[in-house]
C-alpha cells in the first residue's frame, strides 16, 4: 500500500470520527453487534439528537429541554451546532 493512500485512509478515518484500535482494545466490544461507540462525541451531540427525537415525536424545544433536563437556550445552541448530525 503507498504512503498516500494510507494518509488518505487515517485522514478519512479522522474526519469520520473512527475510533482507532486502542480504543477497540480498552472497551473490548468490536465483536458486539449493539455497541455503539461513543469516540469524540459531546454531551453537546448528544443532547441535540435526544432533543431532535423529541421533537420528532411532537414535543416543542421546551418541554424537550425539560425532559432533558437543560435549559432551553442551551438545547436550542447545541441543536444549531449540531444541525447536521441530527438531520440525517
Amino acid at each position: 500500500m503507498r504512503k498516500s493512500s494510507i494518509s488518505r485512509a487515517l485522514k478519512q478515518a479522522r474526519d469520520l470520527r473512527w475510533p482507532p484500535p486502542k480504543y477497540w482494545d480498552a472497551i473490548g466490544a468490536i465483536d458486539d453487534v449493539d455497541f455503539t461507540p461513543m469516540y469524540r462525541v459531546t454531551r453537546a451531540e448528544i443532547l441535540a439528537e435526544d432533543a431532535a427525537w423529541l421533537i420528532g415525536a411532537g414535543l416543542d424545544r421546551t418541554a424537550a429541554a425539560q425532559r432533558l433536563g437543560v435549559d432551553k437556550s442551551y438545547l436550542d445552541r447545541a441543536l444549531a451546532q449540531h444541525s447536521e448530525t441530527v438531520s440525517g
